[in-house]
């Protein structure tokens, strides 16, 4: 066995007895002698101490191998952990009833959006629900993922819907945007998810955007038209602009 393959044997065995610093050790080693090491940076990615740096990892496997299927899946799922950790999504997506006073619940908003129907989020709240009583405790929106009811793109729209649009107190000025230019038929809903699944991308590739220049930008509504809606925004909530 070369001291390559002897190092990544002892790194995996570390990862799956849960020593993570030892096997970030191994695997680091690993990369020193071989940086295009693919097994090495997507374990790597599995021991990391935080999401962000798991993303790091798989982004860097993707740059070497676009097609490393191992890859593409973890950062699906690393890409809306992440979100769900920034946006400190609610723990329990059903557990509040439907009022106008609260965030959407991701459910809600995915079936609003007709990207799923009610009888696809019932099979998925089945499987987590049956995951559950076998302490495998997964967020609504993994387990879309992996039942494959939905893309990730579309998943990050609805998640970055629920913060956009939560009730003021809670998340500030910004929250009550979206669905005021909804009201106005400014825009729709699912123009609005798109529009929020571009703004979370350009914010992970570091360009931040306000959502109405995101809506703009996509040709939902002219520039003019998001000018005065929000000027009738602010009259109507009292809201200071900066």
């Amino acid at each position: 066995m070369s001291e390559i393959s002897s190092n990544l044997h002892a790194g995996i065995t570390a990862a799956r007895a849960g020593n993570l610093a030892d096997a970030r050790s191994w695997f680091i080693r690993v990369l020193q002698q071989e940086p295009r090491n693919e097994t090495a940076w997507f374990w790597l990615s599995r021991v990391m101490p935080d999401t962000e740096q798991a993303l790091r990892c798989v982004d860097h496997l993707l740059m070497i191998n676009p097609r490393n299927p191992q890859a593409r899946e973890a950062r699906d799922v690393l890409a809306i952990r992440l979100l769900l950790e920034e946006s400190a999504v609610l723990k329990s997506e059903l557990a509040v009833p439907s009022t106008p006073e609260r965030r959407y619940l991701l459910g809600e908003a995915l079936v609003e959006a007709r990207i799923i129907t009610q009888q696809q989020l019932e099979r998925a709240l089945a499987e987590q629900a049956k995951l559950a009583k076998a302490q495998q405790h997964l967020r609504l929106g993994e387990i879309l993922l992996r039942l494959k009811l939905i893309q990730p793109e579309q998943l990050e729209a609805a998640i970055a819907t629920q913060i956009e649009t939560g009730p003021a107190a809670n998340v500030g000025a910004t929250g009550q945007i979206g669905d005021f230019l909804i009201k106005q038929k400014l825009i729709t809903r699912a123009q609005l998810h798109q529009a929020l699944a571009k703004q979370a991308e350009w914010k992970r590739c570091g360009q931040p955007t306000l959502l109405g220049q995101v809506l703009v930008n996509c040709g939902y509504i002219m520039q003019d038209a998001l000018n005065q809606a929000l000027f009738e925004w602010q009259q109507e909530y009292s809201l200071a602009f900066r």
